[in-house]
């Protein structure tokens, strides 16, 4: 990214769902927003909190992360576990934590956007003396709301 001191401020874009979450939501969008409060050296502190679509998540989630040339890293983390159930609908837990929620991606300097693809990783169940993992993914886009 040219300028970086363009980098706080807010973008607006969306996540969509990968393959894991079945035909019926694989690339449905949820449209969010992301506040970036600081930015230093590369690094930066914000909040995220989604707008719209299906299993969208109305709480306000940390944002931490950073970039390097054009090459951009972030987590999003909630305060609790939320998660959809079988039809679609967004269901939460305040007795458990939320897993990271791990974005990487680049700057796309024609479309000035920040664009690639997240994964949330959960252990579901002990096998054991290992817990079996469910890893889900999916893209996203983000673009300055000037």
């Amino acid at each position: 990214m040219n300028n970086l001191t363009d980098f706080t401020g807010q973008w607006v874009g969306y996540f969509a769902y990968g393959p894991e979450y079945g035909e019926d939501l694989v690339g449905e969008k949820i449209q969010f927003r992301l506040f970036v409060d600081s930015f230093n050296n590369g690094q930066f502190t914000g909040r995220s909190v989604d707008l719209e679509g299906i299993g969208a998540n109305y709480e306000i989630a940390q944002v931490v992360g950073y970039i390097d040339g054009d090459l951009i890293s972030f987590i999003k983390q909630y305060s609790h576990l939320y998660y959809l159930d079988e039809i679609g609908n967004t269901k939460e837990d305040k007795n458990k934590q939320h897993p990271i929620v791990a974005y990487s991606g680049e700057f796309h300097l024609d479309t000035k956007t920040f664009a690639g693809q997240w994964e949330l990783r959960m252990e579901i169940e002990p096998i054991g003396e290992y817990w079996l993992e469910d890893i889900c993914t999916g893209s996203w886009e983000i673009r300055k709301d000037d």
